[in-house]
C-alpha cells in the first residue's frame, strides 16, 4: 500500500508538472545552420543557432517549452494569415516589417508592454526603431536592419586589369563590360554583372537594388504620407533606364543569376550582408581573396535601400505574457560579458545580418569585418517604408521591373504602369 501511495503521488506530481507548463511557439523562416547553429570539421559548436538559446531559457525556466516552427519566407505571411483566422497561429513570430501594417489592421500583433516599448526606443538604432514601428506604435522588437552593397569577385576584376570596385553606375556599365565574356554564339559565359533568375530570388532581390538606384538618382517610390505612388517620376524612369542599360550593353541577361556567383563566372551581384554568410560556406578558404564589397555605385549621390525585421507576439496567443518575458530576455537583456544581447550575437555570427541594439552593432562592429561595409551604408540608407498591402505592392514593382528586363515594355512605359496598379492598390485600401 504505501509503495502504490507513492506512485501515486509521483504520477499526481508529474501530471501537475505537465499541466502548469506553458508551451510557446516560435515562427521564422530561419532554417540549417541558421537553426542548428555552426559546426567545426570536428563536429565542435563554433557559434550557437537559434535553438541553443531557447534550450538556455529553458534550462533556466523549467516550466517553459519553446518549439520551432519553420516556415519558408515565400509562404511565411500567408501562412501568418491563415492561421490567425484557424486560431492555430505561433505565439511569437519574426516578421518582415513590410507585413506589419497589414498584420496590425488584421488584428494578429499584440502591441507590446510599455516598458518593452520604451527600452526599444532607448536602445535601438534609429533605423530599425522606425521598421517596428507600425501606425506610430513599436509593435515590437527589431530583430535585424540591414543594406543593400555591391559584391565583386577580386579575382576576376585583377584578371580584367581593373584594380577597384566601381564607384559610379556608369563606371558599373564601364567595368562590366570588360569582365563580361561570350561563347563564339554570343552566349554570356562570365557575367559582368547579374540580377536574380525568379526562380532562385525573393522579390526583394529585384525590387531592393532598384530602390537604391532610385534614391540615387534623388526619387522616392512613394509621397511621404504613402497614398500615392510616385513611380511614374522621372527619377524613377531613369533608375529603371540604368538598369536596363545593362541588359542594352550586353553585361548581362536574365539566364544569369546571382547566386552563379558562387561558380565563380559572375563578375559583380547587388545583395543584402546575410548572403556573406552563404559565400564564406561556399568559398571555403578562398573566401578573402575572391570576395569585395562596396557601395552600390551610384547614378548622382550615394545611396541604398534597408530594410527590417522584427519580433512581435500574437495577439490570439494564450501565452502573451509568457511570450513577451521570453523576447525581453532574448532581445533586450544584456549577457555579463560581453554586453551584448543573445538576439544580437545570433544575428551577427551566424545570420549574418546588421544587429540593431546600438550596444551589439558597436560590439560586433570592431569584430566581424565583414559586416563594417554595410554599416557604414546606414549613413546613406533609406528604409523600405511600411505600408498597407506592402507585399502585393513590392510584387506589382517586380513584375513590372521584370517586364522592362526582358523588353516586354520601355522602361517608361514599365514604370508609368506599376504606378497606376500601385495606386489602384492603395486606393482599394485607404
Amino acid at each position: 500500500m504505501k509503495e502504490k501511495a507513492i506512485l501515486i503521488l509521483l504520477v499526481l506530481f508529474a501530471s501537475a508538472f505537465l499541466f502548469s507548463q506553458t508551451t510557446l511557439v516560435f515562427q521564422t523562416h530561419w532554417s540549417d545552420f541558421r537553426v542548428n547553429g555552426i559546426y567545426d570539421r570536428d563536429g565542435n559548436l563554433l557559434y550557437p543557432g537559434l535553438k541553443h538559446y531557447l534550450e538556455e531559457y529553458e534550462a533556466a525556466n523549467p516550466g517553459v517549452k519553446i518549439e520551432i516552427r519553420e516556415v519558408p519566407f515565400g509562404n511565411y505571411l500567408q501562412q501568418i494569415l491563415v492561421g490567425h483566422m484557424a486560431g492555430r497561429g505561433a505565439d511569437i513570430y519574426n516578421l518582415y516589417s513590410l507585413w506589419g501594417v497589414q498584420l496590425v489592421e488584421s488584428d494578429v500583433l499584440a502591441r507590446p508592454p510599455e516598458q518593452i516599448i520604451s527600452k526599444v526606443k532607448s536602445d535601438f538604432s534609429s533605423t530599425s526603431v522606425q521598421g517596428a514601428t507600425i501606425n506610430d506604435v513599436v509593435m515590437g522588437i527589431p530583430a535585424e536592419v540591414n543594406t543593400y552593397a555591391l559584391i565583386y569577385n577580386k579575382k576576376l576584376f585583377e584578371e580584367a586589369g581593373i584594380e577597384r570596385a566601381p564607384v559610379t553606375w556608369d563606371e558599373l556599365v564601364e567595368f562590366g563590360k570588360l569582365l563580361t565574356k561570350k561563347d563564339s554564339r554570343g552566349i554570356i559565359t562570365q557575367y559582368g554583372f547579374a540580377f536574380p533568375m525568379l526562380e532562385e530570388s525573393s522579390v526583394s532581390d529585384i525590387v531592393h537594388p532598384y530602390f537604391a538606384l532610385l534614391y540615387s538618382a534623388g526619387g522616392k517610390p512613394f509621397n511621404s504620407d504613402l497614398t500615392k505612388s510616385l513611380l511614374d517620376s522621372p527619377e524613377a524612369i531613369r533608375a529603371m533606364e540604368a538598369i536596363v542599360e545593362l541588359f542594352e550593353e550586353g553585361v548581362t541577361d536574365t539566364a544569369g543569376g546571382l547566386f552563379d556567383f558562387t561558380q565563380k563566372n559572375v563578375a559583380m551581384v547587388i545583395k543584402a550582408p546575410w548572403y556573406v554568410s552563404y559565400l564564406k560556406e561556399a568559398f571555403g578558404d578562398e573566401y578573402e581573396d575572391i570576395v569585395g564589397i562596396a557601395p552600390i555605385p551610384y547614378i548622382d549621390t550615394p545611396a541604398t535601400s534597408a530594410y527590417t525585421f522584427f519580433y512581435s507576439v500574437h495577439s490570439g496567443s494564450g501565452n502573451q505574457e509568457e511570450a513577451w518575458k521570453f523576447l525581453e530576455w532574448f532581445a533586450l537583456q544584456y549577457k555579463e560579458a560581453p554586453e551584448i544581447t543573445r538576439a544580437g550575437e545570433l544575428g551577427a555570427q551566424v545570420i549574418g545580418v546588421i544587429p540593431p541594439n546600438k550596444k551589439d552593432l558597436e560590439y560586433f562592429k570592431a569584430e566581424l569585418v565583414d559586416l563594417q561595409e554595410y554599416v557604414s551604408l546606414l549613413d546613406f540608407a533609406t528604409s523600405e517604408p511600411n505600408i498597407s498591402q506592402g507585399d502585393q505592392i513590392k510584387k506589382t514593382i517586380m513584375d513590372e521591373i521584370v517586364a522592362a528586363m526582358n523588353y516586354m515594355k520601355s522602361p517608361e512605359q514599365a514604370m508609368k504602369d506599376a504606378a497606376s496598379k500601385i495606386n489602384s492598390i492603395l486606393q482599394s485600401v485607404n
